[in-house]
């Protein structure tokens, strides 16, 4: 992170992203535009590599053809910024936008008076140094605070994804209770029916009447009566025999 935020050109950063970052693809054209050249030794284009003793040492003010080298130089940067306004806005977070926009509003305010000549090359040098000094402090700050406010989010997500889980552990576990509890509950039933059937079962046993084999009757032969025992007296009569029987 620190390494994306630490190198600037006039505005911006020079040495990141630059195949999609639009402003520096624009700031690396206007590097080499001719009509900069009357202010390319006086005014170095990328001051975060420092500027020279001479540089920091010129006590000369911008002629008439430097003021229009000037007035470019700071038109066509602030073009090239605005070009990736919307680069910086997907990519960087709020708070370097914000530092970067102050830098921004400064160093413009520091061009403003080189070219109205309150100032003179050294001091406007100066006043740049101190410029890049400052970002480079607020760049940082903001990184430290970006980073913490990341950690912070990432910490609150973690304990978020914690709790989650937790909460769905817990909530399977209940889940599975329940359908523990249902299937014991299931089996319960069944075994009370099936001892209900048991019971019925053996309750109808119970009622029904002893089994009584029919019986059919043995037909007895009646006892023969015995003739009471005859007595006979024979005796002859009129040369006949006759007999008595009582």
């Amino acid at each position: 992170m620190y390494k994306i935020f630490s190198s600037l050109v006039f505005l911006f950063l020079s040495n990141w992203a630059s195949a999609q970052n639009p402003s520096v693809q624009c700031l690396e054209l206007l590097k080499n535009d001719p009509k900069i050249q009357p202010i390319a030794d006086k005014v170095p284009f990328d001051a975060t590599k420092g500027q020279q003793l001479e540089v920091l040492a010129n006590k000369s003010k911008p002629t008439q053809r430097e003021k229009a080298a000037i007035s470019h130089f700071v038109s066509e940067g602030e073009r090239c910024l605005d070009l990736g306004t919307e680069w910086r806005q997907q990519n960087f977070p709020p708070e370097v936008i914000s530092v970067l926009g102050t830098y921004r509003v400064d160093l413009l305010s520091a061009f403003a008076d080189l070219y109205a000549g309150t100032v003179t090359y050294g001091e406007f040098a100066k006043n740049r140094a101190k410029l890049l000094a400052s970002l480079q402090t607020s760049v940082d700050s903001a990184v430290r605070d970006f980073q913490a406010k990341q950690e912070e989010r990432e910490r609150q997500r973690q304990e978020a994804a914690t709790r989650q889980s937790q909460s769905d552990r817990q909530e399977q576990e209940r889940r599975e209770a329940l359908a523990q509890q249902q299937r014991h509950a299931t089996q319960l039933a069944e075994r009370q029916h099936e001892e209900a059937r048991r019971q019925a079962a053996i309750q109808l046993l119970l009622n029904q009447r002893p089994y009584q084999p029919i019986q059919t009757p043995v037909y007895q032969m009646p006892t023969p009566q015995r003739a009471p025992a005859t007595r006979c007296t024979s005796y002859v009569s009129g040369g006949q025999l006759i007999t008595n029987c009582n």
